[in-house]
């Protein structure tokens, strides 16, 4: 028999699985209903909730949509105590199909549930955000190279040290330039 090694994704995908399950379940939605919703196949549904694959941004996105999450409610870990580090790399990595990777940095479950991702998006990337619920708020800090960001149709410019804010209830882009861009993503979803 053939030991099984964990990959340091792992926990990841545990704790994707087991949240994706819960909600499911609480939404009283069979894998082939959430197969629906989603347009995801009941096998590529059964494989993530049984901790198997690494699904892409855009997949996160349809499975929160169709569940009422967000993406970081499903990779959160669990509540950190009274004071805590981060360390350079460590938090959930999420990545879209066009390479922009998403850190998530801390998920805030107040009145006004907030998340912050740390950005990372390889020369002259784009994606296109889907709408979240009304009311959601989006600020962009960019740490480095060039972003651009907000309404597909007047997108916001923004150099190392500017901060773009703007309504994620719409389809939204996040861009960099040939340089690439890094930036701190900050999520403001309603009550």
């Amino acid at each position: 028999m053939q030991e099984q090694v964990s990959s340091p994704a792992q926990p990841m995908a545990d704790r994707m699985a087991a949240a994706l399950r819960r909600h499911r379940e609480v939404h009283n939605l069979s894998l082939g209903e959430l197969s629906r919703a989603t347009g995801l196949s009941k096998t590529s549904l059964a494989r993530l909730e049984a901790g198997e694959g690494n699904p892409s941004l855009e997949t996160l996105w349809r499975l929160g949509r169709a569940l009422g999450m967000s993406v970081g409610q499903m990779l959160e870990e669990e509540a950190p105590g009274t004071a805590t580090v981060l360390r350079r790399g460590d938090g959930p990595v999420v990545e879209s199909t066009f390479g922009m990777r998403g850190r998530l940095l801390q998920t805030d479950h107040s009145r006004h549930r907030t998340e912050l991702f740390e950005l990372d998006l390889p020369p002259d990337a784009q994606f296109r955000g889907s709408a979240h619920e009304a009311g959601t708020r989006e600020a962009i800090y960019c740490i480095e190279g060039q972003i651009r960001c907000g309404p597909p149709g007047q997108p916001l410019v923004l150099a190392p040290g500017d901060t773009a804010f703007f309504d994620g209830s719409m389809v939204h882009l996040y861009a960099a330039g040939p340089q690439g861009g890094r930036a701190l993503l900050v999520m403001s979803y309603p009550t």
